[in-house]
């Protein structure tokens, strides 16, 4: 009686080992996914020198979901054209001057 308790503790553990396991498994794999793609928005940005991106790209890797999330803003927000009106709203002007071609005397 005693073996058979004995048995199903260390079957117990061996399942609560199994569930742990997996459960690293499916965080690196989350880890995984996220950095990687956080890594190849970050070398297609436009915005930012290579140092920068260099910089992104090791603090993405070393703290991976809390600067995820601080770059994914700034990355993404600047990955889409800016048009006439936005940036006029950002400028604060109500419209613009635009040379005609003819120069100052003509």
């Amino acid at each position: 009686m005693c073996e058979s308790v004995e048995v199903s503790r260390i079957l117990y553990l061996y399942k609560m080992m199994y569930v742990f396991y997996l459960f690293l498994f499916m965080v690196f794999c989350l880890y995984a996914y996220f950095t990687l793609r956080m890594t190849r928005n970050i070398k297609a940005s436009p915005i930012l020198s290579d140092s920068k991106k260099m910089f992104h790209i090791v603090m993405v890797w070393l703290i991976p979901f809390a600067w995820y999330y601080l770059v994914k803003g700034l990355i993404i927000s600047n990955m889409t054209t800016m048009t006439k009106g936005e940036r006029n709203k950002i400028n604060g002007r109500k419209g613009g001057f635009y040379e005609s071609g003819k120069g100052i005397y003509g």
